[in-house]
């Protein structure tokens, strides 16, 4: 009898076991279906933004005779020519501001097919779990830190995305940890960086794309980094952790761009930034 007992025990405790991980699979089930239907409707909401408030041009800087770099338009900044700067978009602020009241741009990045209307407000959490119209989402928004100026005048400007598993959001970025990306879009000229604002279109250039531990760096990658330090100062910092040299310089008085995600799960510590320098601001 003492026998039986124990295997009615056992049976038990592996009929619970076996109910416990059964609703573990369908709990996580439950939760992957939600994510990806959130995902999707939060790409939906992204299309119809796009739809209302973007226009598509022509390449304006690009000769009829070829797409060889000496048969691109240049553009001249300080003495120096810059090749395949191409504005390819025009923004509505006023309907993007319709959309919404925190709208303070358009970040474009063609290369990573990286294309959101950017938000700012006091906190910094918010656009974490909202996106751009205000619905709550995984995806949340492309937003600039609670810090900066809005008119992206400051000496750093911080642009946080997540990293989603559907590429959407800042996930692209992520092509930047590989330097033969960053080679291939060297020659073509594109390694470039708009924002879409009242201003105009704002062209920055990468010069530097680093993976950290923001444990290691608490405070460097933040908008606050330039107590005591120069632009100079902090270019030099970041590029001592980057992934590669690429040969782009930054000058005292130069604005600094850099665009923030996670390399992996926001659980995970490291984060990626791509770094970037203001050249100019082109208006139509």
């Amino acid at each position: 009898m003492k026998i039986f007992r124990n295997r009615q025990k056992g049976d038990i405790v592996r009929l619970i076991i076996f109910i416990v991980a059964v609703c573990g699979f369908l709990a996580s089930g439950i939760y992957l279906v939600i994510r990806f239907k959130n995902a999707q409707d939060a790409t939906s909401r992204n299309s119809s933004i796009t739809d209302i408030v973007i226009e598509t041009k022509a390449p304006s800087n690009v000769a009829d005779n070829g797409d060889n770099a000496e048969d691109l338009h240049s553009i001249e900044i300080n003495g120096t020519k810059y090749y395949g700067i191409n504005a390819a978009l025009t923004v509505n602020m006023d309907a993007l501001r319709e959309i919404n009241s925190e709208a303070v741009g358009w970040i474009h990045v063609p290369q990573c097919n990286i294309s959101y209307p950017l938000a700012q407000t006091t906190d910094n959490d918010k656009y974490l779990v909202t996106d751009f119209s205000g619905s709550e989402s995984y995806s949340g928004a492309i937003f600039l830190d609670k810090s900066n100026a809005p008119d992206f005048s400051g000496a750093h400007t911080v642009i946080y995305g997540h990293h989603m598993t559907d590429g959407s959001m800042f996930a692209n970025l992520l092509k930047y940890d590989d330097e033969s990306f960053y080679k291939e879009c060297e020659e073509d000229n594109n390694n470039y960086i708009y924002i879409y604002n009242d201003s105009g279109v704002l062209v920055y250039e990468i010069f530097c794309v680093c993976d950290v531990n923001i444990d290691d760096h608490t405070t460097a990658f933040y908008p606050n980094f330039f107590t005591g330090l120069t632009e100079v100062d902090y270019a030099e910092y970041v590029k001592s952790q980057a992934l590669y040299d690429i040969d782009v310089d930054v000058v005292e008085g130069d604005r600094i761009l850099t665009l923030f995600t996670c390399q992996g799960t926001s659980a995970e510590k490291t984060r990626h930034m791509v770094h970037a320098k203001y050249l100019t601001t082109l208006n139509d």
